[in-house]
């Protein structure tokens, strides 16, 4: 609730700085491997994807160097896909963001951090 000129009552917890960054897309390419994203904590938003190879598994991993750790995001993309993922809300990734595609050519996208 607020109070006169939008300003938060007395006690009142506000969240609004958590929205307010922006997400910055970061490029990459399939090779099949890992791509590092960033390999310092940040958070994670979503990601654009393309995909000319069938049956690419393409996931996101909250860290800096590889493919393990927390999976952060998981899909597996068809031929001829391309779609945009955003998530409701962002997911603080602690080491950095790490993607990992299993097709050597064909797959292409951005990951959005903040």
């Amino acid at each position: 609730m607020r109070g006169s000129f939008g300003t938060p009552f007395q006690g009142e917890e506000t969240h609004e700085k958590e929205f307010e960054m922006a997400a910055t897309p970061k490029s990459w390419t399939g090779a099949s491997g890992n791509v590092v994203i960033e390999a310092q904590p940040c958070t994670f938003a979503g990601l654009v994807y393309n995909n000319t190879t069938g049956g690419t598994v393409v996931t996101v991993f909250d860290n800096a160097t590889t493919n393990s750790g927390a999976i952060l995001w998981q899909g597996t993309l068809s031929a001829t896909t391309s779609d945009t993922v955003l998530l409701p809300a962002p997911i603080r990734a602690l080491n950095g963001i790490t993607v990992n595609a299993t097709a050597a050519v064909g797959a292409a996208g951005a990951v959005f951090v903040s």
